[in-house]
């Protein structure tokens, strides 16, 4: 009787440890969208994240005093779990790696540029969109709580990919609540006294009236303007056909630029705002824009600079330093 017992017990053992393993198997090779996305992360990545400065100087001339922001723009971060649709799975799971590239998926890397500002203590962060990849309550939030960690004041206008659930299956009433978890709004004003930072959110849109109405209020102040949008504007200069030419060369021959002809192609409301920008006695100085994922500076007008740099997760942001010499 003890020799069945022991046998049983053997037995039980041996299928126990058959069910253990079988469990380990399933939890690795099941797809990745039942996967938590802070688990993902950690079995691709680790290490801490150093990200790449790139240092910028705007001289506003007849300024009293020096300020210093740090402008993040294109992390295009993103989860896989259950909010992506079946269909857009695989999709999803290459824009992860290639949102990864530089080692370190984009949910990681936001965490070290949060640190990175509160150990440079700028005087704000501006962040120039598509931080998001797309729009899901997993991602706004981890954007949420990281943003909530930041010990300066920023700015953040959206783009696109921020505010669209793409590779989702949310309704649009669904995505419509979503939104408002984002911070951000059409049209925003830092103001320093001696300067002003107007930041344009969705600007992959035209313009709106309500828009280009305040905008024109901030132009009329006189004060020097650095502009905050996504999407780069087009002008008549030579560095913008150069920009022409480097948009063509890395998207498919498209210029991705707001100007007449360009992909991104103005309306009556959009031109107003492009020509009070470009105007030859506007008090724009600089432009600050993301979205074509390559590093760039040149001019726009005689008085205005357009500044371009790398996406956020390739792990290059940039410092800005604002002079009156």
């Amino acid at each position: 009787m003890n020799k069945i017992k022991k046998n049983k017990i053997v037995i039980v053992f041996i299928i126990l440890l058959i069910l253990l393993i079988l469990a380990a198997g399933f939890l690795f090779i099941k797809p990745l969208r039942k996967i938590p996305s802070k688990i993902i992360s950690r079995f691709h990545h680790s290490g801490e994240y150093i990200t790449d400065i790139e240092e910028r100087t705007i001289v506003l001339p007849g300024l009293k005093n020096t300020y210093r922001f740090m402008f993040v723009s294109d992390l295009h971060l993103l989860t896989i779990n259950d909010e992506v649709s079946d269909a857009s799975l695989e999709e999803i799971r290459g824009r992860y790696e290639l949102s990864s590239a530089n080692g370190h998926s984009a949910a990681d890397t936001l965490p070290a540029i949060i640190k990175k500002a509160n150990e440079l203590k700028p005087d704000a962060v501006l962040f120039g969109g598509d931080m998001l990849d797309f729009l899901s309550e997993e991602n706004a939030k981890i954007l949420s709580e990281n943003l909530d960690k930041l010990e300066v004041p920023y700015m953040y206008v959206t783009a696109d990919h921020d505010i669209c659930c793409w590779w989702t299956d949310y309704t649009s009433e669904e995505e419509a609540s979503l939104r408002e978890l984002l911070p951000a709004s059409p049209v925003q004003v830092m103001d320093y006294g001696e300067f002003v930072i107007l930041g344009i959110s969705d600007n992959t849109s035209q313009l709106t009236p309500e828009a280009l109405s305040q905008i024109k209020e901030v132009f009329a102040t006189g004060k020097p303007v650095i502009v905050m949008q996504h999407v780069p504007v087009d002008s008549d200069t030579e560095d913008s056909e150069t920009l022409r030419i480097l948009s063509r060369q890395n998207w498919g021959d498209r210029v991705l630029l707001w100007g007449e002809g360009d992909y991104y192609d103005p309306d009556e409301t959009t031109k107003e705002y492009l020509n009070l920008l470009l105007d030859p006695s506007s008090n724009v100085a600089a432009v600050l824009a993301g979205h074509l994922h390559f590093r760039y500076e040149g001019k726009i007008t005689d008085a205005a600079t357009q500044y371009i740099f790398n996406p956020a997760y390739s792990g290059e942001i940039a410092v800005f330093t604002v002079t009156g010499e």
